[in-house]
């Protein structure tokens, strides 16, 4: 009889292959014996890999493996013990717990191991039922306090939920066997909240929730009988993290270990500061109480010196080595990375002991001419200069100083001999080009033979100061003058230099300043030559937010707050970096724009953003868009990624009675778009808006004052604009964009025009670049997968639909009629979809076909691509479409069509001088047969039609290296939406249709 071979038979059968026969024989026994406790779980949101521990007593001792276990792959990735098996493959302890989990966690009704992720438990779904049911608004989160026994047992106790609106005590019954049991006094706790200036609790709290949910699973014994839980020391790493921000007698404050390190008697004597209050735990961690137990852990890992401190906690006394046993450097290197030090006067006297390492480069001064060599510099000074033994980190020296020797050239340093110059001039060389390619950590040091060369340094900054309609600008150095800053000004104007050689032959170095920001800051108040020189000047006061927040720009964001992913997605690396720039820009409430370029997922960043923002804010938000259509769009991201949010649409113009329909949750989303919002305005404009998302943001050029008063006056905290322009292309634009999302930085439109335009140059964008977010395709390229497809849907024009029906009302009843249905069929076939196309053929006005939807939203999608220089195919059945005399495609690469009058030749070139870069853009006939060649390089393919796109497709190459965008447009309820939804069900590309199918179209 056949036995069939399960999951769980199947995973078990690929471990026993990785182990020894004997080992796994030995695991089994341990697990028949129920030796195995305190399985502990953990798997992170979105993650398919899952971190199991256990406890497992084997010869009379408790030993913990743990493994990683990859659900994908049903495969254990890494497994360790505290056993230190040296033997080929797992030990029997790793052995027992993974036979122990597929025991526990396997399920017959999934045939697979069934882990609880994070966010997904019951802990977390009682928690948050709770709330709703004692109507407890606000953020909510849990407290709990540790305890420590003397036998070093950590317990969590006095657990509570505090409410910014209201506490509530939860029963033992409730939750985790009565689980919650002892009140708390509000003040404190909410003092303590305050300090730490910190919003996020509440996802800590269901973490910290479903930590121990997993733990508690299998350790329900664990709750002592004054409901104290007791906390094993291998689940301290897992927690540590969540204990400051949710335990209430935790030590917030920076508080670690102080080791005074003296010299007595040939001896070396360490000694921390209040020993009796600091203790050591296993698993690699010390704990400190102090009287009122407070209670602060620190990491303190596994190296020799620790195995020498275990005896200094055991005696509590002064620890001594002799000299002659220990390698101080060593240990101090070591120890400076966890726990503060300090030196008594013996060591001092003894020892040069530097706070700061840093490589650099010595210029030295011989009568033969100038040399450089690679140095390490101690605090400022070189080792040459001192005469103490240096105790310093010798891994970090070795580090710094083979960068010092490498960042030139392969010769340069070569066996870390000296660098010759042999002239001023080729010094001047090796500083104002050479040391461009320097580590920001780099020092360039002169000797005392090089003072006469005038190697000066200083700090150049700007200093402004509001006056009435006017900032002041001053330019302050502490060395240079205001002729030397003029003249450096100058220089760094045709060449980008750190040092420059001044005409009295002096070498200048701008110290902590980015000459590059300096050149530019100047460049945009259009600051001239005679205001540098003095010094002081005055701008108009607009420039006085560009001027005080330059350092922080679109692509240097000081925090990278974390990654960030709807259920069951992943948002890619510069997805992640996106909603991190949304986040900064909102701590610091300042209101930007996301022009990356298309299809690079700007709106599921948005949504997360605002995702993210709904536990913090109570406002609603408030998307607008350039039309209906694209609401729709919206809403398949949102019902895509996040089910759960709250959203509404508006779609028409609401009536006064209908103003309830206005009444928001906490955080919700309102779709709606441009003029809507304008006609609704008597009813928004007692609303206030914690974001205003504005879409599309490039056509609000081109709405009617009124409607864009409207937006100016929205109610909001902060506002994001969309588009997926570049700033070169917005420059007529940029005016109503800033304004809409940053009112009052820009002036009145007539005076921007007059100071700017019409030749708006450098300075607009310098003045508005740390407002914008821009990413090409080009530069994310290795993250998109190789084929990103884009289905635009549209409605037909009135006209057009009024010809669509005619002409199908025609030919169903000659359909029915007729004997030779297919040949009817490919008539009705051939005209309904020139009718969606363009109207060629029949009654309508086709003068002018730029006014139909299907050419306007191929434009505005071919206009956005070109823009962006995205090497792109635009293919139909009909060139016909290409020709129209419209003020698009005449704009755009006409003569680059190929059809049937195209020759073969023609082609040829064509194809070569696309793929080679010259041509951006080409339009096809599908219908053409295209010689053997490959294009390469597509960025992106347009198809206006669904017919013989794959007579096409055949000839795109990418090798899997580039990222290509398949645009593809269907007219609703028309032949081309039903064709699309049996194409998407058969997975079909060709028209070989049954008689039902064909039937099916025309219904």
């Amino acid at each position: 009889m056949h036995n069939t071979d399960t999951k769980k038979q199947s995973i078990l059968r690929k471990f026993k292959t990785r182990t020894l026969k004997n080992i796994w024989e030995e695991g089994e026994n341990i697990f028949a014996e129920n030796n195995i406790k305190n399985i502990f779980s953990l798997q992170k949101e979105n993650s398919q890999t899952v971190y199991i521990k256990g406890e497992v007593k084997a010869h009379g001792k408790i030993y913990t493996p743990s493994l990683y276990y990859d659900l994908t792959k049903n495969y254990v990735e890494v497994f360790t013990c505290s056993c230190q098996h040296d033997k080929k493959g797992p030990c029997s302890h790793i052995t027992a717990l993974l036979i122990s989990i597929v025991d526990k966690f396997y399920t017959k009704e999934k045939n697979t191991l069934d882990f609880k992720t994070l966010n997904s438990g019951t802990a977390v779904s009682f928690f948050k039922n709770f709330m709703k049911n004692n109507n407890i608004t606000g953020s909510s989160y849990i407290t709990f306090k540790i305890k420590i026994s003397d036998d070093k047992k950590i317990f969590l106790t006095n657990f509570h939920i505090l409410s910014s609106s209201r506490m509530k005590k939860i029963g033992f019954g409730q939750f985790f066997s009565k689980f919650f049991n002892s009140f708390l006094e509000k003040g404190t706790f909410t003092e303590y909240l305050e300090e730490k200036e910190y919003l996020n609790f509440e996802e800590h709290s269901y973490a910290f929730l479903n930590i121990l949910e997993n733990y508690f699973r299998y350790n329900r014994d664990k709750i002592n009988e004054k409901r104290f839980l007791e906390l094993p020391n291998f689940l301290l790493p897992s927690l540590l993290p969540l204990f400051p921000y949710l335990c209430q007698n935790y030590i917030t404050k920076e508080k670690e270990p102080e080791i005074l390190i003296s010299l007595k008697n040939n001896f070396i004597v360490f000694e921390i500061k209040d020993f009796k209050k600091w203790k050591y735990l296993e698993n690699d961690y010390l704990y400190y109480k102090d009287e009122n137990n407070f209670i602060k852990f620190i990491f303190f890992p596994k190296y020799e010196i620790k195995k020498r401190f275990l005896n200094y906690f055991a005696l509590n006394s002064h620890h001594t080595f002799c000299c002659s046993d220990i390698n101080l450097e060593t240990v101090v290197s070591a120890l400076r990375k966890i726990v503060k030090i300090k030196f008594s006067d013996e060591i001092i006297s003894k020892y040069y002991i530097p706070e700061k390492i840093e490589s650099g480069i010595l210029i030295t001064g011989e009568d033969e001419g100038v040399s450089a060599a690679p140095v390490i510099v101690y605090d400022g000074r070189t080792k040459e200069q001192i005469e103490k033994t240096v105790l310093s980190d010798k891994n970090l020296e070795s580090r710094l100083l083979k960068k010092a020797e490498n960042y030139i050239s392969r010769n340069t340093f070569l066996n870390r001999k000296a660098f010759p110059f042999y002239s001023n001039s080729s010094l001047f060389q090796f500083l104002s080009h050479d040391m461009l390619k320097t580590p920001p950590d780099f020092h360039i040091l002169f000797n005392e033979n090089m003072k006469d060369a005038r190697f000066a340094s200083g700090h150049i900054t700007l200093e402004n100061v509001l006056e009435g309609d006017k900032i002041k600008i001053k330019i302050i150095s502490d060395t240079f003058s205001g002729r030397e800053i003029a003249e450096i000004f100058q220089i760094f104007s045709k060449s980008r230099r750190k040092y420059y050689q001044l005409k009295n032959n002096s070498f200048l170095l701008v110290k902590d300043f980015d000459s590059l920001r300096l050149y530019w800051k100047l460049l945009c108040l259009n600051a001239s030559y005679e205001e540098i020189l003095k010094g002081e000047f005055y701008r108009p006061d607009i420039f006085y937010f560009y001027v005080n927040n330059i350092s922080f720009n679109s692509m240097n964001m000081k925090n990278f707050i974390g990654n960030f992913s709807p259920e069951g997605f992943s948002l890619r690396d510069y997805q992640n970096y996106g909603v991190n720039w949304l986040l900064n820009m909102k701590a610091k409430n300042w209101s930007g724009i996301l022009s990356d370029g298309t299809a690079l997922g700007k709106k599921l960043e948005i949504l997360t953003f605002l995702y993210l923002q709904n536990s913090k804010s109570r406002l609603p938000n408030l998307i607008l868009t350039h039309d209906t259509l694209e609401i729709a769009d919206w809403e398949k991201e949102v019902q895509k990624f996040y089910k759960n949010i709250n959203y509404k649409i508006i779609d028409k113009v609401l009536k006064e009675e209908e103003n309830t329909f206005l009444n928001f949750s906490k955080g919700e989303i309102i779709f709606t778009t441009y003029q809507l919002f304008a006609k609704n305005s008597s009813l928004f404009k007692k609303i206030k808006f914690e974001n205003i998302i504005l879409s599309k943001s490039e056509y609000l050029k081109d709405l009617k004052p009124s409607v864009f008063k409207h937006i100016l006056k929205i109610k909001r905290n902060t506002a994001y604009a969309l588009t997926n322009l570049p700033i070169s292309f917005l420059i007529n634009e940029i005016w109503w964009i800033i304004s809409a999302a940053v009112p009052d930085y820009f002036p009145d439109f007539e005076t921007f025009r007059e100071r700017y335009f019409p030749k708006p140059n450098i300075k607009i964008k310098a003045l508005i670049k740390h407002l914008f977010l821009r990413r090409e395709k080009s530069s994310v390229e290795k993250e998109l997968p190789q084929k990103i497809e884009k289905n635009i849907f549209f409605l037909l024009e009135k006209k057009q639909r009024k010809v669509y029906d005619a002409v199908l009302y025609k030919y169903k009843n000659s359909f029915n009629s007729s004997k030779n249905k297919k040949q009817i069929f490919y008539k009705t076939f051939y005209e309904l979809k020139n009718i969606a196309l363009i109207p060629l053929i029949t009654a309508l006005d086709t003068n002018d076909k730029t006014k139909y939807i299907k050419f306007k939203k191929v434009s505005e999608v071919f206009t956005a691509l070109c823009k962006n220089r995205y090497k792109t195919i635009v293919i139909s059945e009909t060139t016909s479409f290409f020709k129209i005399n419209g003020r698009f495609f005449e704009k755009f690469f006409v003569e680059k069509i190929i059809d049937y009058d195209t020759s073969a030749e023609e082609i040829e070139r064509l194809i070569e001088e696309f793929n080679k870069g010259k041509i951006d853009a080409l339009f096809i006939s599908s219908k053409v047969k295209l010689p053997k060649f490959k294009f390469y390089n597509v960025d992106a393919v347009i198809y206006t039609d669904p017919w013989h796109t794959e007579n096409i497709e055949k000839y795109i190459e990418n090798n899997g290296l580039k990222s290509i965008i398949i645009y593809n447009f269907y007219a609703l309820d028309t032949i081309e939406e039903k064709i699309y939804k049996l194409k998407s069900e058969k997975n079909i590309s060709n028209f070989n249709f049954s008689e039902d199918e064909i039937l099916k179209f025309l219904e």
